[in-house]
């Protein structure tokens, strides 16, 4: 049996003068006067099927195909709008600094954290003063090697414009001048272009500070660690 999907299905006829695939194949009905060459009834229940089915398959693949790609592109276009958004956000805003130099306090008094750029795009660094160049919320973290001369503690914060950040102070005891730890001191900031961060610490007593360490055959443990980036 011969059969176009472009034939309506369920009709008689498929233009009005043309009988339909199933008047054709004496399949449009059920009753008597489709016979065989006997005059029996014709058994049509498997041709009724089988066109009814191909009908169906034809009409829906199509659809179905449309439907698939229309799926696949929305997706395709998602994808990349997120991509998109997160290289805006993060390309030209992020900052990497450190400094191999042991910073130890003279007084009580806070002491900005000297450091130099390891990396970085739209935010600069000048001896440990950080600029902004891009509007934005900033994720910002400063992990610094502690301890010293003396017994006492050591104490690290970050400041912006000059101004200290509200409870981003963090303090380490140094029971001793044999121990040393790691003190970090991070948050979250709405910075706008020209707005300036440092980090910021002070010794309970003279001789305590930032430390570096210069393990044989591993990288140097540096005095602070800076990371800064923009997430908004």
């Amino acid at each position: 049996m011969r059969f176009s999907g472009r034939q309506r299905c369920g009709a008689n006829t498929s233009n009005g003068d043309e009988p339909s695939v199933f008047a054709r194949e004496g399949l449009g009905s059920s009753s008597a006067s489709n016979s065989d060459a006997d005059g029996e009834p014709a058994s049509i229940d498997d041709g009724m099927s089988l066109a009814r089915l191909l009908c169906k398959w034809s009409n829906f693949q199509p659809r179905e195909r449309k439907l698939k790609m229309k799926t696949t592109l929305r997706a395709m276009l998602i994808t990349a709008t997120l991509l998109a958004s997160a290289s805006g956000s993060f390309a030209g805003s992020f900052l990497q600094a450190s400094s191999n130099e042991e910073q130890l306090a003279k007084d009580t008094k806070p002491n900005v954290v000297r450091m130099m750029m390891d990396t970085g795009a739209g935010i600069t660094n000048r001896t440990g003063v950080a600029t902004i160049h891009i509007d934005g919320i900033y994720f910002l973290m400063a992990a610094a090697q502690v301890g010293g001369k003396a017994a006492g503690s050591v104490r690290l914060w970050i400041k912006v414009n000059g101004k200290d950040v509200v409870n981003s102070n963090t303090e380490q005891v140094i029971p001793d001048a044999s121990f040393t730890a790691v003190l970090v001191s991070q948050g979250v900031q709405m910075l706008k272009n020209g707005d300036t961060v440092e980090v910021v610490y002070s010794g309970s007593a003279p001789g305590l500070g930032l430390i570096v360490k210069k393990p044989e055959g591993e990288p140097v443990v540096p005095s602070i660690i800076f990371s800064a980036f923009k997430v908004d």
